[in-house]
């Protein structure tokens, strides 16, 4: 229930970010919508698609949390995308925000796969664990220099593009 918890407020986090940031592009705001409905159904098709034949242990955490997490990086990957193709300046902050998720659910999701593939083996829970916990600590790191970092002053069009944006 954690993770699909996590996951859950994640995908949330993607979605403000892509309300604030594409508000004032009517087009690509649609546009960039569509890319990240599509995204969370196919998550959801993924998640709803499991197989029935393996223990509860090894069904949750080498299918049903590695397929969420894909479904979340997918997101988060669409959004960074989109933001880089109709260059669409994101804010520093929202920028570490997603580029931190992905870098987390990228060295998760495969560990978390590896564990359920594994039937929990208890090496390959320790050293999974052992990256997990790195992964999210360097995550955490990115995300406090990101917030740390010395504001600037936006030019005017960005200050008229985001305008809940201040300094940054």
């Amino acid at each position: 229930m954690k993770e699909t918890g996590y996951t859950v407020l994640t995908v949330l986090i993607a979605v403000e970010i892509w309300v604030r940031t594409f508000w004032s592009f009517p087009r690509a705001r649609v546009r960039v919508g569509f890319v990240l409905i599509v995204a969370l159904l196919g998550t959801a098709v993924a998640v709803s698609m499991l197989p029935t034949d393996l223990h509860p242990y090894d069904l949750l955490m080498g299918v049903l949390i590695p397929r969420q997490n894909a479904g979340t990086l997918a997101l988060c990957a669409a959004l960074v995308s989109a933001a880089f193709f109709y260059r669409v300046p994101l804010h520093p902050f929202h920028r570490a925000l997603l580029i931190g998720f992905a870098a987390c659910l990228t060295v998760q999701t495969p560990l978390l796969s590896l564990v359920g593939l594994q039937s929990g083996s208890v090496s390959t829970v320790n050293w999974s664990g052992a990256l997990n916990a790195a992964a999210s600590v360097a995550a955490a790191g990115w995300w406090a220099w990101a917030a740390c970092r010395p504001t600037r002053v936006p030019s005017p069009i960005v200050s008229r593009m985001q305008p809940w944006a201040g300094s940054w």
